[in-house]
């Protein structure tokens, strides 16, 4: 499967908003003239049409999530088809992702390294080795750090970021996500909560750009 490539602040100056760039350890604001989109000298004003308002949002969620276009149109369809809300449909898929629950529990600092924790083999799914990132977890699945990786420094290094997040944030991933920092496994409780992603984004710009293509 494919994966994101290219500058990784890009396409958040291009589109105006922090997408996870650099983890929490790097600020995108510090890194980054983020009032600019890339290549413009002059301050961002907001004068896309519809049309440039509904690919911006795409490219958005799609590089949040670290998702290529042929994937995301997969994911749109598959949210399409299932009941109930489309755009709430397709941001509980991307969250249910394997790489990005990875990232949630806290053991991977960007969803860039998460993914790359289980295509290296160091990341166990119901007691299996997995090396999809694209895997849709669902509730009840139990996900794991192989033995051999627990002591990795990068890991490590995350978990004390996590740990220092989650004592500072007012809502805490425990309301969707069980984790164990000691043992370095977790499990979903229930499907993923959108709150945070849906103040972030919005999905159904998405769907309208995909109605039209």
């Amino acid at each position: 499967m494919g994966r994101a490539l290219g500058a990784r602040a890009k396409i958040s100056r291009a589109v105006g908003m922090d997408l996870d760039a650099f983890g929490p350890s790097r600020s995108f604001k510090d890194k980054c003239k983020n009032d600019r989109r890339p290549g413009k000298a002059i301050k961002r004003t907001d004068r896309s049409s519809d049309f440039g308002k509904q690919l911006e949002m795409k490219k958005a969620i799609s590089s949040y999530y670290g998702v290529r276009d042929k994937q995301f149109r997969r994911f749109v369809s598959e949210a399409e088809r299932l009941a109930g809300s489309t755009p709430e449909n397709l941001l509980t898929l991307l969250e249910s992702r394997l790489d990005n629950v990875i990232y949630r529990m806290g053991f991977a600092v960007t969803r860039r390294e998460a993914r790359q924790l289980v295509t290296h083999k160091k990341v166990i799914l119901n007691g299996v080795v997995h090396k999809s990132p694209s895997t849709l977890v669902s509730p009840n699945d139990t996900i794991e750090i192989v033995e051999k990786a627990k002591s990795e420094a990068r890991i490590l290094h995350a978990v004390e970021l996590s740990k220092d997040i989650d004592s500072n944030a007012s809502t805490s991933k425990s309301e969707w996500l069980d984790v164990d920092y000691d043992e370095l496994k977790g499990k979903l409780t229930h499907q993923p909560l959108l709150d945070l992603v849906m103040e972030l984004f919005k999905p159904s710009l998405v769907i309208e750009f995909y109605s039209k293509s």
